[in-house]
């Protein structure tokens, strides 16, 4: 997908591979049903940030709790 970089700061959205991008952050449940999207960090930004920085972290305190069993795997 192609999307036009600012001419201030460009620099920023070039990942460590040296493409221009941006981090996407998904993460679903195990219904496949989506808990949260956010694709608003630039290409260079550490993983760590992107998590801390997302609506996500903030509302960590509402994720589910506990020890699942999935196919025989303790998660």
């Amino acid at each position: 997908m192609k999307f036009f970089l600012p001419t201030d700061g460009y620099k920023d959205f070039v990942n460590r591979k040296g493409w221009s991008t941006y981090v996407l952050q998904g993460v679903v449940d195990d219904k496949s049903c989506f808990w949260n999207i956010s694709c608003k960090m630039p290409g260079s930004a550490h993983d760590a940030t992107v998590l801390r920085q997302s609506e996500l972290f903030q509302k960590a305190h509402l994720l589910p709790k506990g020890v699942k069993n999935i196919e025989g795997e303790e998660v």
